[in-house]
């Protein structure tokens, strides 16, 4: 999500995706008046994956936000310089439909150099094509809009398989606002970002009013029990984060109806909709993506010592760490 200043290596990576609901209202038990609010997370297969290698990595402290000093955790997924192209391509969908999306993509790249975006000819992006590599794979085909984050939509999802999804654009898309809003905020996710209202320096945690949000969540459409609710929901506590300024105007940010705060509107967390990126979005990208190859491979350099240094202050017999190791490997060269 976006931050207006940071220190060192700042940025929030992660996995779930929250869809506005609009303003209509539906019944949900224990409240006659629960917004309509669809929060959407990852495919069960995927997410478990995720949660997989977020345990792992808690051992070693590098889950744990006192315990790091660059967010290091988060930084393993940038793409680096293994990657001077991200190949972004699409399992279906017109030529104008891919054009479009692909179009606002790139204000990514426009508003940062560094960010290697790439969809071929925008006027035609590139479809998905067997025996082919692609690292970011858009579908319309699952629920909701949701993206894998960063590296992660190489490690977790094949190539045969969506990294990314767009419910209903090529059948009926929403309003050119929430179309472009969806769009750099999923593609904000494949560069690494993660949403703005789990920003430990927040106070979502403390506005939210918890009760009701439970019970709405608890029923239809959602149907989350209260430990999912609160990973979804909760401050991220399982990166080692090192988190700015909360930036109410980031793209990262979505609207949640005003009914989820013990303030309605007047809460510091609410917004109405982010539809560009903010400076903070930009400041953020900008430092995780430099234009020239020696400070990417700096960068590299520090997030991998980061994650060395706290495996081997784990306390974690030798024999354990190969797996943390080579994982550590994987995403950074």
């Amino acid at each position: 999500m976006c931050f207006l200043r940071f220190q060192s290596v700042i940025l929030f990576l992660g996995v779930w995706l929250i869809i506005p609901g609009g303003s209509a209202m539906s019944q949900t038990a224990g409240d006659s008046k629960a917004p309509a609010f669809t929060i959407e997370a990852l495919p069960d297969q995927l997410a478990r994956r995720v949660q997989s290698q977020k345990d792992m990595l808690r051992q070693y402290g590098l889950a744990d936000p006192d315990k790091t000093s660059k967010g290091v955790i988060n930084a393993l997924k940038i793409w680096t310089t293994n990657y001077p192209e991200i190949k972004v391509c699409f399992f279906s969908g017109s030529q104008e439909l891919r054009s479009r999306i692909a179009k606002i993509a790139m204000e990514w790249k426009s508003a940062v150099p560094g960010v290697p975006l790439d969809f071929g000819d925008l006027d035609n992006p590139r479809l998905c094509k067997t025996g082919e590599v692609n690292h970011v794979r858009v579908g319309f085909e699952f629920t909701g809009y949701w993206s894998l984050v960063g590296q992660d939509g190489i490690k977790f999802a094949s190539q045969n398989q969506q990294s990314m999804n767009f419910e209903g654009f090529d059948t009926s898309p929403p309003d050119d606002a929430e179309f472009h809003e969806v769009v750099l905020h999923e593609f904000g996710h494949a560069i690494g970002l993660e949403h703005e209202h789990q920003n430990p320096l927040s106070k979502c945690k403390d506005e939210f009013d918890w009760d009701k949000i439970y019970i709405w969540l608890a029923g239809p459409p959602n149907n989350w029990s209260k430990e999912k609710t609160d990973f979804n929901m909760g401050v991220l506590n399982t990166s080692g984060l090192l988190a700015s300024a909360f930036d109410r105007r980031s793209i990262m940010l979505y609207t949640f109806p005003p009914q989820y705060f013990k303030e309605g509107t007047t809460a510091s967390c609410y917004s109405p909709p982010n539809t560009s990126l903010s400076d903070g979005d930009k400041s953020l990208v900008a430092a995780l993506y430099p234009e020239s190859r020696e400070a990417k491979l700096k960068l590299q350099d520090d997030i991998k010592k980061g994650h060395l240094d706290l495996i081997k202050a784990s306390g974690q017999a030798e024999g354990a760490k190969s797996a943390v190791l080579e994982l550590v490997g994987s995403y950074m060269p």
